[in-house]
């Protein structure tokens, strides 16, 4: 046997019982024992936070919901306020998220709307809607931090872990008792178009909207600084306000052109201005007979 090959044996030797008392160091795992989400009703908004024994870089997904159930059944839907997917570390400290029902029921009435648009047998009335907005933190299964150990948190353990088929997850939740101060309408009402609001009507706008001080044929005689600044005193009406057209001013002639609505805000009166119909697309207004 050559030197080297003699060398590399006693070496081997050696080593081999070095190696078998090395103690074996574990994967990096996470244990979680405590996982709380905390909700708190102030106005209109809700206070939120969570205190957990998770890593900050723990990713999970924050939602705000409520609850309803269709007509003639006894299947759970919901209709979210808010989502989220953000860090733990962002959570610890107490976040507001707005939970204005007049938003909450306008999202409801687009999307009777929407699967009504898919045929009769995708319409449905709303039955009831719960009286309670949940809240509810989910960290999810992708976890970036490797010590959750990659794909499905195979190295996730402890107490708050809840383990499914598809991987081990962690579930905060809390149900804040926050009543509509009125039912939604059991049916969406049908949309009118874009160019098609009439002088007197209240309508109910889908999506926020923005609204110029000045009437159109005053703007079109301003020069570009004064357009500027007209433009800075434009205001927005949110989703689910409702308005009152007092005025149209344009042609509605091969329905091609815009027009341009003179509106009140209902509620406040004070808040008027004119509103151009291109900003109602692509859907249009809902038409009220109920000044909200």
């Amino acid at each position: 046997m050559s030197l080297p090959c003699k060398i590399r044996s006693i070496m081997s030797r050696l080593l081999t019982p070095i190696l078998l008392l090395l103690p074996v160091v574990p994967l990096a795992e996470i244990v979680s024992d405590h996982a709380l989400l905390k909700a708190v009703a102030v106005g209109k908004q809700l206070e939120i936070s969570v205190n957990t024994d998770l890593p900050d870089t723990a990713e999970i997904i924050v939602t705000v919901s409520r609850s309803y159930w269709e007509k003639g059944s006894a299947v759970e839907y919901s209709r979210e306020y808010f989502s989220e997917k953000s860090r733990v570390a962002e959570w610890r400290s107490p976040r507001t998220v707005d939970v204005d029902e007049m938003k909450w029921k306008a999202d409801l009435r687009a999307h009777q709307t929407n699967m009504a648009k898919l045929g009769s047998d995708m319409a449905f009335e709303v039955g009831s809607v719960s009286d309670y907005i949940n809240a509810r933190a989910v960290l999810h299964i992708n976890q970036a931090d490797p010590r959750f150990g990659g794909n499905r948190n195979p190295s996730l353990s402890g107490k708050a872990v809840t383990r499914k088929a598809y991987g081990n997850i962690i579930e905060m939740e809390a149900a804040i008792l926050i009543p509509l101060s009125s039912a939604p309408p059991a049916t969406s009402t049908p949309l009118v178009g874009w160019n098609g609001l009439e002088e007197g009507e209240v309508y109910r706008v889908l999506k926020q909207v923005p609204i110029m001080p000045l009437p159109p044929r005053e703007i079109g005689g301003l020069d570009d600084s004064e357009i500027f600044g007209a433009m800075g005193e434009m205001f927005y009406i949110p989703v689910g306000r409702t308005f009152r057209v007092i005025g149209v001013a344009g042609s509605r002639a091969g329905n091609a052109e815009s027009l341009w609505y003179e509106i009140e805000v209902i509620g406040n009166e004070s808040a008027g201005g004119w509103l151009n119909s291109i900003a109602l697309l692509p859907d249009g207004a809902e038409r009220v007979s109920i000044e909200e």
